[in-house]
C-alpha cells in the first residue's frame, strides 16, 4: 500500500463514511489515480465540477491530510477540523442519491473550497465563514469590501435554539482568537429559511421558525433555492411535479409550484 492510499484510507475511516459506500470506495482505489502535486494550493486546478466526479471525491479526501496540518499550524483544535470537513460526507451522500449510486461530487466542489482554504468552520450545529462583501448588502449598512461572518446551516438534525445559541457563543471567541485580523460586528445569513411564507406553513415550534429569532430579516428576494434544498440538487419547478410529498413543507412547495407561486430567500443580520 503506497502513502497516498494510506492517506485516503485513513481519512475515509476518520470521516466515518457509511458502510454501504465501502465496496464503491475499494473499487475507486483500484480504478482511479490521484494527480501529481495534489496540494491545497492547486485546489481550483485539481477540482472540476464538470470533470471526473469520482476523482473529485478522492482528491478531497486526500487533501484532508494537508488541511489538518494547516489547522495544526494555526493552533485550531483537530476536532474542529474533523467536524468541519465532515461536510464532505453530506455532499457525497447527496450526490450518491441524485446519481443513483455514484460515489462522487460535482457542483459542490465550489462550496467545499471554502472549507479547504480556511474560510468556513463548523462550530457546533452551524457553520461560520470569514466573508468580505462583494456587493452592498440590501437592508444593511454592509458595503462592498466590508468584512463580516456569514452563517451557514449544514444539512442534518438537531438545529434546536439551544444548539444554535451554543454555536454563536463559540463563534465570537473563535474568530477573535484565531483570525483577529478579520474584523466583524455582525453575523449575516442568507437563506431560504427566511421566506416569511413559512410562518404560515410550519409549526410555530419548528426549528426553522425558531431560527428567525436569531436574526433581523432585512431583505427578501425571489428565489427557488428552497426547491433544491428540499428535493435535492438538480430539482426544478418542472421536474418535481411528479414527486411525492413526504412532509408538510414539501407538500406546500408542490402546491405553490402548481399555482405558479413564488418563493424567497432572505438576508438576516445579527449584531454582536
Amino acid at each position: 500500500m503506497d502513502q497516498k492510499e494510506q492517506i485516503l484510507r485513513k481519512w475515509y475511516k476518520r470521516l466515518e463514511f457509511p458502510a454501504h459506500f465501502d465496496a464503491l470506495f475499494e473499487d475507486l482505489l483500484k480504478r482511479k489515480t490521484l494527480p501529481e502535486n495534489c496540494v491545497l494550493a492547486r485546489y481550483n486546478e485539481l477540482l472540476d465540477q464538470h470533470g471526473d466526479v469520482e476523482l473529485n471525491f478522492l482528491i478531497l479526501l486526500y487533501l484532508c491530510e494537508e488541511l489538518s496540518e494547516w489547522y495544526k499550524e494555526h493552533g485550531i483544535p483537530y476536532e474542529i477540523c474533523l467536524h468541519t470537513v465532515k461536510d464532505l460526507v453530506l455532499w457525497i451522500e447527496d450526490y450518491y442519491r441524485q446519481s443513483n449510486g455514484v460515489l462522487g461530487i460535482a457542483f459542490e466542489v465550489l462550496w467545499m473550497s471554502n472549507h479547504y482554504l480556511g474560510k468556513v468552520f463548523r462550530l457546533g450545529r452551524l457553520e461560520f465563514e470569514r466573508s468580505t462583501a462583494w456587493r452592498d448588502i440590501p437592508g444593511t449598512d454592509i458595503k462592498i469590501g466590508d468584512t463580516y461572518i456569514s452563517v451557514h446551516i449544514p444539512e442534518g438534525k438537531g438545529m434546536t435554539p439551544e444548539a444554535c445559541q451554543e454555536s454563536f457563543d463559540m463563534a465570537v471567541p473563535f474568530f477573535q482568537k484565531f483570525f483577529p485580523e478579520h474584523k466583524f460586528d455582525c453575523f449575516l445569513c442568507h437563506t431560504w429559511m427566511f421566506d416569511e411564507q413559512l410562518k404560515s406553513v410550519l409549526s410555530p415550534n419548528s426549528n426553522i421558525i425558531n431560527f428567525f429569532d436569531f436574526f433581523e430579516v432585512v431583505h427578501l428576494e425571489e428565489s427557488d433555492e428552497i426547491i433544491r434544498h428540499i428535493f435535492g440538487n438538480g430539482s426544478t419547478r418542472e421536474n418535481i411535479l411528479d414527486r411525492p410529498a413526504n412532509s408538510s413543507l414539501s407538500g406546500w412547495i408542490l402546491q405553490n409550484v402548481k399555482e405558479n407561486g413564488k418563493f424567497y430567500e432572505g438576508f438576516g443580520i445579527r449584531k454582536l
